[in-house]
């Protein structure tokens, strides 16, 4: 049982993780230049997930005008609807995770009150 808690936090520490890159992206979404932090996960040998890697997306931005008005500046690759997508996985990866823990946590606590009874 405990491993399966274990499990859990792993996939909200790893939901964090993903929701930290996705708030960077979103606030340099108008960055000249910047590109969007992808995460690739890797399964934990004892249960759970982890982020194995962080890249940088290497899609071309979109042209943004300089100071003098030209399209010199390659603009941020940060696509907000992808972004918006994320955001939502984030949270149901949240939902799921807490959900597997408060199971886990029902159970042993009716593991321990069947116990508690035989005593």
């Amino acid at each position: 049982m405990i491993s399966g808690i274990s499990a859990s936090l792993s996939g909200l520490t790893n939901a964090l993780r993903r929701l930290d890159l996705t708030a960077s992206n979103i606030a340099n979404q108008y960055t000249p230049g910047y590109q969007a932090l992808r995460a690739t996960n890797v399964d934990v040998v004892e249960g759970g997930v982890t982020i194995g890697a962080v890249t940088r997306d290497p899609s071309p931005g979109a042209p943004q005008l300089d100071a003098t008005g030209s399209l010199d500046i390659e603009g941020s690759n940060v696509d907000p609807a992808v972004e918006q997508v994320n955001l939502l996985l984030n949270r149901r990866h949240f939902e799921a995770n807490l959900s597997a823990i408060k199971v886990q946590d029902d159970m042993l606590g009716t593991l321990l009150q069947s116990l508690d009874e035989r005593s």
